[in-house]
């Protein structure tokens, strides 16, 4: 979470000298204060929403359901895409059964209607399942900064 966001601030023009530094455990810095909900953007639709959908949806979603069938290779897909953020969230909060079972059950409906849609409303593009992807992911972004201590 802060790590990802410590990347996508460093890649803002002009930050990568202030870049965050932590302090009893909180991110503090001297940048705007528009600077940290910039690179939040900047991560949750560019460095992982992009790229997710591109591989998971764009390529994978649409060669399983081509193979499969629609709902076979759509399941196939989101229990892949699922399996990867859980992987994720283990890495994350090991030991932490909440954080997998909190993962099944926001990822995997929302991978299922994203493999969906692209299937069966916008099956030329993935720009509409992206737009989901990264508004899950600012929200998650925004969950994680209020657990913050």
């Amino acid at each position: 979470g802060l790590a990802a966001i410590a990347v996508a601030w460093s890649i803002l023009p002009g930050f990568a000298a202030m870049g965050p530094q932590t302090a009893q455990g909180r991110l503090v810095t001297e940048a705007p204060l528009w600077a940290l909900p910039a690179a939040a953007g900047i991560y949750a639709f560019f460095q992982t929403a992009w790229w997710e959908e591109l591989l998971f949806r764009g390529i994978l979603a649409r060669r399983l359901m081509e193979a499969l069938g629609a709902w076979p290779g759509n399941l196939v897909q989101a229990l892949l895409f699922t399996g990867l953020h859980n992987l994720l969230f283990a890495l994350l909060a090991p030991g932490n059964p909440w954080a997998q079972l909190f993962v099944v059950a926001l990822v995997l409906p929302t991978s299922v209607f994203n493999g969906w849609y692209i299937h069966q409303r916008d099956p030329d593009s993935f720009v509409g399942t992206w737009m989901v992807h990264a508004g899950a992911n600012l929200g998650a972004i925004g969950a994680y900064a209020l657990l913050l201590p």
